[in-house]
């Protein structure tokens, strides 16, 4: 049983699709260090990991059909010799599929999560919620939180039997509105908030205070991270993405999640505007014909998007002015659909 010392924490289904399903990356690395010392306890439901791992399938399904693009493509679908006959040599869906699911197994098991059975939930009471509309259900069709309000019941019984606090990791809205009517839930909707507590206070301070002086440093770098994000990510078939132009909006806060041999991890919730020129082989849009006429269909467009920037900082707490940003990736949170400007 945990101690009310520690932080009980758990991980909701949309905290693993921001993070990409990526169960080797920096996140996940601090939070089973953060395990492993007995800081925090991960705590799921069967019903939750069973969404995680629909999620996973999804997924997989997608990374079999990149892949499947890629082998179609002009250029090398007739090229068999070394090295591309690799390529061709098709993994199936299901083959790439069980590597997937056993990743997520072996987090599940490295992170020692504590899975709470949904068996006993009160059917009755989630019906009435359901009915009367109550987080996280709500107007409109909400069935699809049926999943979410299974969990919610099965965490808040555990912590009323072992007179406990769960914080729940989430970025979704549902969970948020679960959390203002639940006594017993503290929302976070970082886990970098929570991670950020346990580094050695003296150079978290000094590496954060250092981040937020280094605007003229960190904005280029979350602005690049981003760009690579868009043009390096996955496209249609038939589209590609010719420029992406960015622009740091907000950073919210500034959280060191992860200290070790004078190289920090930080993460920056933040917000960025962006315009972007495409070129889409597919059929126009009628409003390109009568504005352009024929092809090549470049497009132009705008867009802005939440999203969390985590930067690798080399630091010397005794010499700040040595210190440099080694790296810098970005994960999306949430993106508006973009605006077509032609």
């Amino acid at each position: 049983m945990a101690e009310p010392r520690y932080i009980n924490v758990f991980l909701d289904t949309q905290f693993f699709d921001a993070n990409q399903m990526d169960f080797a990356n920096k996140t996940f690395g601090a939070l089973r260090t953060c395990v492993a010392a007995g800081k925090i306890y991960v705590f799921s439901t069967d019903v939750t990991f069973r969404e995680v791992a629909k999620h996973v399938s999804e997924r997989a399904a997608k990374v079999c059909e990149r892949l499947e693009s890629v082998r179609k493509d002009t250029l090398i679908r007739n090229v068999t010799s070394p090295p591309f006959d690799t390529l061709h040599k098709q993994p199936s869906q299901e083959e790439i599929e069980a590597v997937m699911q056993k990743q997520l197994r072996d987090c599940w098991g490295d992170l020692r999560t504590n899975t709470l059975a949904t068996d006993g939930v009160p059917v009755a009471s989630i019906l009435d919620d359901y009915f009367a509309q109550r987080p996280p259900f709500g107007a409109g069709k909400k069935k699809s939180e049926f999943p979410d309000a299974i969990a919610a019941s099965a965490l808040r019984d555990w912590c009323n039997s072992n007179q406990q606090k769960m914080h729940v990791v989430s970025g979704d809205g549902d969970w948020k509105a679960v959390c203002k009517v639940t006594s017993e839930f503290e929302y976070i909707s970082e886990l970098a908030e929570l991670l950020s507590r346990y580094p050695d206070a003296a150079a978290a301070k000094s590496v954060r205070e250092w981040v937020v002086a280094s605007e003229d440093k960190v904005q280029p770098a979350i602005e690049r991270a981003f760009r690579d994000y868009m043009l390096f990510k996955p496209q249609r078939q038939g589209e590609q993405l010719l420029t992406v132009d960015a622009k740091l909006i907000r950073a919210e806060d500034v959280y060191v999640i992860q200290l070790e041999s004078g190289v920090a991890t930080i993460e920056i919730p933040c917000k960025l505007s962006y315009s972007f020129r495409k070129l889409d082989n597919n059929m126009p849009a009628i409003e390109y014909l009568m504005t352009h006429g024929e092809p090549p269909y470049q497009f132009e467009g705008k867009g802005k998007s939440k999203a969390v920037a985590e930067l690798t900082v080399r630091y010397d707490v005794n010499d700040p002015s040595v210190n440099a940003i080694e790296s810098a990736s970005i994960s999306l949170r949430h993106a508006e659909k973009p605006t077509i400007t032609f």
